[in-house]
């Protein structure tokens, strides 16, 4: 933040001083409450997804392969990936399935 923010001399012109100690933690303050607000403002807009995933799955829940299909989907938004799976492990028979999107 320190490199993004010049101090101003009286002229108006960048201030070959820099910054003092108090002015470089009042920067690392705002910097961290900047950091606090986009990591807020990014779990805000994923629970929003998961959200909308329990409302969706909550109509479907008859359909297993419907609610595997809208969990990939959800995922991949939430993630902000191209690809989503999931691994079904049946431990009885010893076997595993993939659904994916």
């Amino acid at each position: 933040m320190l490199r993004l923010i010049n101090k101003l001399a009286p002229d108006g012109g960048p201030d070959s001083s820099g910054f003092n100690n108090d002015e470089a933690e009042v920067m690392v303050s705002i910097g961290t409450m900047v950091a606090m607000a986009i990591e807020t403002a990014i779990q805000l807009h994923q629970f929003g997804i998961l959200l909308r995933l329990a409302d969706e799955t909550g109509r479907s829940v008859s359909n297993l392969q419907d609610v595997l299909n809208k969990i990939c989907f959800y995922a991949c938004s939430a993630l902000n990936a191209d690809q989503s799976g999931i691994v079904l492990y049946e431990p009885e028979e010893n076997i595993g399935t993939v659904r994916f999107r």
